[in-house]
C-alpha cells in the first residue's frame, strides 16, 4: 500500500481498547518516512460536522477520496503504525489538499 501525504485510509478506532474497534476513515497528514518508514500521522474524517469543532474542513471531491457520503477532515490528530491501516479509499484532491495543508499551518503555526 501506497503511503503517501493526503491518501484517505480506513483505520480502527478507538486505539486503546482492540476489542471495542470501529472502521472509519482517516487522511495521512505527514509526508512519506517523516516520522518513520512504517508511522504517520494521521487526521480524522468524519459525516458528523459539529459546531463545536470550528477548524472542520468539508471534503468536496468526495469521489477521489473514496467516500460516498459528506464528510469532514477533523482536527484530531494521531500517530498510528502502518500495519493497523485495513485499506485504502483514495486521495484527496488537489484543491482539497490544498486546503488542508492551509488548515495545518493554521493549527500549528497560527
Amino acid at each position: 500500500m501506497n503511503f503517501e501525504q493526503f491518501r484517505v485510509v480506513v483505520v480502527p478506532f478507538p486505539f486503546t481498547d482492540v476489542f471495542l474497534t470501529k472502521r472509519r476513515p482517516a487522511v495521512i497528514v505527514s509526508r512519506p518516512n517523516a516520522l518513520h518508514a512504517d508511522r504517520s500521522v494521521f487526521a480524522m474524517i468524519t459525516s458528523s460536522y459539529q459546531d463545536t469543532w470550528p477548524l472542520d474542513m468539508e471534503i468536496y471531491d468526495l469521489n477521489a477520496a473514496g467516500l460516498n457520503t459528506k464528510c469532514y477532515v477533523r482536527s484530531k490528530f494521531f500517530t498510528l503504525d502502518h500495519s493497523l491501516i485495513v485499506r485504502s479509499l483514495g486521495l484527496l484532491s488537489k484543491q482539497d489538499a490544498k486546503k488542508l495543508e492551509k488548515l495545518m499551518l493554521k493549527i500549528f503555526f497560527g
